[in-house]
């Protein structure tokens, strides 16, 4: 595949990447020349016997709102009333996705801290 006018050079750059020895993400950039486009997140996670057994891509939305919508968000939320955030219990998971998935599951919206712990 090429890229823009059918370059040759296009294709992904990995920019960041975590370690694991049987799950990892990592964030891209796809490429063209000297053109930088869509960028993304990919997890990926093996099974005992290192086969591929869940696979998720995330790319960034094409076409982003901008700051007006930010303003259209604060007018329509400027009565609202906060909700407290969601209880949950505190554990200290050891392995790639179980930390992924306490942090998704149990601490989204709860404690910035607690996210950054790990």
């Amino acid at each position: 595949t090429g890229g823009e006018n059918g370059d040759s050079d296009a294709g992904f750059r990995v920019d960041k990447i975590s370690d694991g020895s049987t799950a990892c993400g990592f964030a891209w950039t796809w490429t063209s020349s000297s053109l930088e486009g869509l960028r993304g997140t990919t997890f990926v996670e093996l099974s005992s016997s290192n086969q591929i057994q869940y696979i998720r891509e995330i790319p960034e939305p094409l076409y982003k709102p901008g700051d007006l919508i930010l303003e259209v968000l604060k007018a329509a939320t400027a009565d609202a009333t906060p909700k407290p955030p969601p209880e949950y219990t505190p554990k200290t998971p050891k392995k790639a996705n179980e930390i992924a998935k306490y942090l998704f599951n149990d601490v989204q919206g709860a404690d910035p801290e607690e996210g950054m712990r790990f």
